[in-house]
C-alpha cells in the first residue's frame, strides 16, 4: 500500500508528528527513529521492553501476520524482522552496543571478507588509526576473522622484511654464525626456508601478546570486556607490519605505530587509561627494546 493512500502512514504514539519506522518485537508498539532501541540480537524494541517489563506485568510476543512483499506498505501492520533490520540498505551493527555503527571493512556484514575488504581495512588502519580502532566490533563471539586479518597483514609486512634480508644477508649471516649447527647454511636458504612458518609465528605471537596484556589489565582492574576484545586490538594492530615494506626506516616506524594503535585500541575496547595501556604493553615494549 502506498503512503499517499487514505490510510496514510502509521505515526509514532510518543511523537505523533513522526512516521513510525518499526514496531517493538515484544509489545508491537510503533516506534519512530528516535524511539527505536536494539536488543542483544540487534532487533527493534521499545525502551520499556529493552529494560524489562515492570513487576507484575508480563509481555507476550505478538503473533505477526504473514509477511508482505510490498516494501511500501505502511498501513499499520506489524513490521517483519526484515523491515526492522533493513529499511533500505542493510546497516552495520556493533553487537556490543546494539547500535548501527560502522565497523572495519574486513568485518562489515554487508561485504564478504575478501581481498578488497582487506586492503580497505589496511588503508583505514594506516590513514585513520584512531577511527580504525574505534570501529573494531568487540564481541562477535569468534576470533577467526581478526586472526586471519592479522596473519595476512603479518605476511604482507614480512614480505618486505624478507626482501630486505635477501638483498642484505649480512645480519642473517652473523646470526647463523653464532649457532654452530646453522653456520653452514647460506642466509638466503635460511630466509626462504622460514617463509612458510611466518603465519604460525604471527598467530602464536598474537595470542601470547594479547593474553599477557589482558592478564595485566585484569590485575589492575582495567579490563572491562572479555579476552576477545584485547585479542582483537592486537590482531588489527598487526596492520602496522605493513611499514616493514619500507626499507631501513620501516622497522622503526612499525614499532612506534604498533604501540600507538594498541594504546588507542585498549582505550576504545576497555576504556583503559594511558597508564593502564602502558602497563599492559610493558612486556611487549621490553621485547621490542631487548629483542630488536
Amino acid at each position: 500500500m502506498n503512503q499517499d493512500t487514505a490510510t496514510g502512514p502509521s505515526m509514532c504514539p510518543e511523537h505523533p508528528d513522526r512516521t513510525a519506522v518499526a514496531a517493538c518485537l515484544e509489545c508491537a508498539r510503533l516506534l519512530c527513529t528516535e524511539c527505536v532501541r536494539r536488543d542483544e540480537d540487534g532487533l527493534a524494541v521499545c525502551e520499556a521492553c529493552l529494560n524489562g517489563p515492570a513487576i507484575g506485568y508480563t509481555v507476550s510476543r505478538p503473533q505477526y501476520p504473514a509477511p508482505t512483499t510490498d516494501r511500501n506498505d505502511l498501513s499499520g501492520r506489524p513490521y517483519e524482522v526484515e523491515d526492522v533490520v533493513s529499511l533500505g540498505e542493510a546497516p552495520n551493527r556493533n553487537e556490543q552496543r546494539g547500535e548501527d555503527v560502522p565497523v572495519v571493512p574486513w568485518e562489515d556484514d554487508r561485504h564478504p571478507s575478501d581481498v578488497r575488504a582487506f586492503f580497505k581495512t589496511v588503508r583505514l588502519g594506516l590513514t585513520r588509526p584512531v577511527d580504525f580502532m574505534q570501529r573494531i566490533p568487540w564481541d562477535r563471539g569468534t576470533m577467526t576473522s581478526p586472526l586471519i586479518f592479522a596473519v595476512l597483514a603479518g605476511m604482507l609486512g614480512q614480505l618486505g622484511l624478507t626482501v630486505s634480508m635477501l638483498i642484505n644477508p649480512e645480519p642473517v649471516k652473523k646470526a647463523l654464525a653464532e649457532v654452530p649447527e646453522l653456520a653452514h647454511i647460506s642466509p638466503s636458504t635460511f630466509v626462504l626456508f622460514m617463509i612458510p612458518f611466518i603465519p604460525l609465528a604471527v598467530a602464536l605471537g598474537l595470542f601470547f601478546k594479547s593474553w599477557i596484556a589482558h592478564t595485566l589489565l585484569m590485575l589492575i582492574g582495567a579490563a572491562s570486556r572479555p579476552y576477545e576484545a584485547t585479542f582483537r586490538v592486537f590482531a588489527y594492530a598487526e596492520v602496522s607490519t605493513v611499514f616493514l615494506l619500507i626499507p631501513v626506516l620501516g622497522p622503526f616506524a612499525q614499532k612506534f605505530y604498533l604501540v600507538f594503535l594498541v594504546l588507542n585500541g585498549l582505550r576504545a575496547g576497555h576504556g583503559a587509561s594511558l597508564t593502564a595501556g602502558i602497563i599492559a604493553l610493558l612486556p611487549m615494549l621490553a621485547m621490542q627494546m631487548f629483542g630488536g
